[in-house]
């Protein structure tokens, strides 16, 4: 930046001082009922495995905060704080060939990030689902049909409330539950697993795309440090210093080409976590084969990165171009009455998006099986 530039910036910076920025943070979408959310489907396609067509879905569960306990649908209404989350029983009535952690007994907790609400990132928990797991995605306050104030502090206490209530369901492995962390969600993912009263109670946890802190961004645009609350809620919220005690398996994983969490945030997670035996990083810094398919990753479509559009997938669900809507589930990249879409849309091909969301699939695969064997 030069140097007559950066002093304009810095001294927009200062007038704004004043504001605190966290609302250009969190770009919360909210719901008013499960049908804003397309009643959140596991298949769209024109011919679903019978398999998927007879699973079920918790599409409606809320959970208080503080209690971290389930609260009927008939009584939300009188409650003003609570988060939506949505569990995703694994399949039944099939085997490894299909779904290859069936047999592990397997939970994802998914965290996901700043924007949107839990229809945006619908498709990465079904991608994981089709692997043979439980998948429990959960909202923060203020998002989709989570009710109150959307806080730093609010979204620590959201995501141990999660944690505790899929902890203390009977029908899961507690010892084998895994966290996985998208974007934001990398930070919140990082406070559970490493500083929470969760702290080190998983499995192992997955960081995907993750963003640092909010003021790395500020750092990283501007050129130029500012003290912790000059811009921001000056609550802690910075996923490398979160996660630095923690002692389970780690999975990283960031797209060189992404411009949104720009790669430097990766290495800062790096360099906190680098000589721990326990953590696997695809971030650029080694010679891993599978760093070679990651490398061609921006930041909203590591599972499926053919996919080049502007916005996740499933924002173009009543796309123009797309009058059978968007895909959902990974063997719909293939059904002929998604080709155009993926053409006009994403400029990509059924078998592209296929094989690729078949080396996500193996990757996370290969490190879950190691985790969990």
């Amino acid at each position: 930046m030069k140097p007559v530039t950066r002093m304009i910036a810095l001294i927009f910076l200062f007038y704004l001082h004043c504001i605190k920025l966290d609302f250009f943070l969190f770009e919360s979408e909210e719901a008013t009922s499960i049908s804003d959310y397309h009643n959140l489907p596991l298949y769209v396609g024109s011919d679903p495995p019978s398999w998927i067509d007879s699973s079920t879905v918790e599409r409606e569960l809320y959970i208080s905060v503080p209690g971290a306990t389930v609260i009927p649908k008939d009584q939300i209404s009188s409650c003003k704080n609570y988060i939506h989350g949505v569990f995703i029983p694994a399949p039944i009535g099939v085997t490894v060939d299909t779904c290859p952690l069936i047999d592990k007994s397997v939970t994802f907790l998914y965290c996901h990030g700043n924007s949107g609400n839990i229809w945006r990132y619908w498709y990465r928990a079904v991608a994981l689902w089709n692997m043979g797991a439980n998948v429990f995605i959960f909202t923060y306050r203020g998002y989709g049909l989570s009710k109150g104030e959307t806080t730093r502090d609010n979204i620590k206490k959201d995501v141990e409330a999660a944690a505790t209530c899929l902890k203390a369901r009977p029908d899961i492995d507690t010892n084998k539950i895994i966290v996985y962390g998208y974007s934001m969600g990398a930070i919140t993912a990082s406070y559970l697993v490493g500083a929470s009263s969760h702290k080190n109670g998983f499995a192992g946890v997955i960081l995907e795309s993750g963003l640092d802190s909010p003021e790395e961004i500020l750092h990283l645009s501007s050129g130029t440090e500012f003290p912790g609350g000059f811009f921001f809620d000056d609550s802690p919220f910075n996923g490398p210093e979160f996660i630095k005690e923690a002692t389970i398996p780690i999975l990283h994983i960031h797209g060189r080409k992404d411009q949104r969490v720009i790669i430097d945030q990766a290495y800062n997670y790096y360099n906190i976590l680098r000589n721990k035996p326990y953590y696997t990083h695809y971030i650029g810094k080694s010679q891993k084969p599978d760093e070679q398919w990651i490398a061609l990753t921006a930041h909203r479509n590591v599972p499926i990165y053919p996919f080049n559009a502007e916005k996740h997938i499933a924002d173009y669900w009543d796309d123009s171009n797309n009058p059978c809507h968007c895909c959902v589930h990974p063997d719909e990249y293939d059904d002929p009455m998604f080709a155009g879409f993926l053409q006009s849309v994403g400029r990509t091909n059924g078998a592209a998006m296929t094989a690729a969301a078949k080396k996500y699939e193996d990757l996370i695969v290969s490190w879950v099986s190691t985790v969990i064997p």
